[in-house]
């Protein structure tokens, strides 16, 4: 018959695994907020509502996909099933929805432990996918919170400015579909802008 020891430290142990299996499970909450448990571990690094459907709303996580909610944040979803399975489009340094058309998006993927992969398109909230354009990023890099690599004009949402780890600047006329290289090449870049004026 075990010692009363014993079962003190078999019923410690027995509570101990119920309150963790519990916490697993149970939402954590943060005043209002509660968390959402996208797992995968890492950051989401932005958050992109959108000014012409402002109940959608998409998140980058630096080593966990692309995530998307469609009534303002209450539940979400991923996006990034469709995605070619490389572990390299699980690290989401970028992305740049265009103001009047959150479906149409575009996404910087990749790490700097994987083969380079590059932007992506996709024109249907995610369903589908396009490799638009093969250059470096690094979703899991020291620099991710520093700033957003994508640009769209404000006079124009086709025209859209990427800046890449090393690779250089690229512009693009047609909303991402094809690109053209600007130079500046062997810089690391954590953030690019259009000046307003």
């Amino acid at each position: 018959m075990p010692r009363p020891r014993h079962l003190a430290a078999l019923l410690s142990l027995a509570l101990a695994s119920l309150a963790a299996a519990d916490a697993a499970t149970s939402p954590v909450l943060y005043g209002e907020w509660r968390s959402s448990r996208f797992g995968g571990g890492g950051y989401t690094l932005d958050v992109a509502i959108s000014p012409s459907r402002p109940d959608v709303w998409q998140v980058p996580c630096d080593v966990g996909g692309v995530f998307r909610s469609d009534d303002a944040g209450l539940s979400w979803r991923m996006i990034h099933g469709t995605l070619p399975p490389r572990a390299g489009n699980y690290c989401i340094r970028s992305l740049s929805p265009r103001d009047d058309n959150p479906d149409d998006m575009l996404i910087a993927a990749g790490s700097q432990w994987f083969e380079p992969e590059g932007i992506y398109r996709t024109t249907d909230g995610g369903q589908t996918w396009q490799d638009v354009l093969r250059a470096p990023f690094y979703g899991n890099e020291h620099y991710r919170w520093t700033g957003r690599l994508f640009a769209r004009s404000p006079d124009s949402p086709d025209t859209v400015l990427v800046a890449t780890q090393g690779a250089g600047v690229f512009l693009s006329s047609d909303s991402g579909a094809s690109w053209k290289s600007l130079g500046l090449d062997g810089l690391n870049f954590t953030d690019i802008k259009f000046d307003p004026h």
